[in-house]
C-alpha cells in the first residue's frame, strides 16, 4: 500500500502558495484550500478539524514529506462534504496533520475526479 505524501508543509503559506489556493466551504464554513498535485492525498489542519466539528477517526499512518526522508505521525482522518464553486464532493477523506500552509490540502486524489484543474491567477 502507498503511503500518502505531502509535497507543502510549512507554518505560514507563502504569497507564492496563495495564488494555488482558492475557497471550499465545509459545513457552511468558508475554508482556504491548497490545490497540490504534488500532494498523494487531502490534508486538514487539526485547528479546522476541531473548529467544525468533524468527527476524526483514528490511523496508524505516517505521511512522507517530499524532498527529505522525513515523515510525519498522523493525528487520524475525518470524512466531510466540500463545496467548490457549486459543486459538491462528498465522502472526502482528510489525513489530519499539523503545520499545513493552508487550512485544507486537495491532493491528487481529490484532482483525479477532474479532467483538468485551473487556477486563475
Amino acid at each position: 500500500m502507498n503511503r500518502p505524501a505531502l509535497a507543502t508543509v510549512q507554518l505560514i503559506a507563502s504569497k507564492t502558495l496563495s495564488k494555488a489556493c482558492v475557497h471550499v466551504t465545509i459545513n457552511d464554513k468558508r475554508i482556504k484550500a491548497l490545490v497540490d498535485s504534488g500532494s498523494s492525498d487531502c490534508f486538514i489542519h487539526p485547528g479546522i478539524v476541531q473548529s467544525l466539528r468533524l468527527k476524526k477517526y483514528e490511523t496508524n499512518e505516517n505521511v512522507s514529506m517530499a524532498a527529505s526522508s522525513l515523515t510525519a505521525k498522523m493525528a487520524g482522518y475525518c470524512i466531510a462534504d466540500i463545496k467548490l464553486k457549486g459543486t459538491t464532493y462528498e465522502n472526502v477523506k482528510f489525513f489530519i496533520l499539523q503545520d499545513l500552509c493552508a487550512d485544507i490540502i486537495l491532493g491528487q486524489d481529490w484532482q483525479e475526479q477532474h479532467e483538468s484543474v485551473t487556477i486563475n491567477y
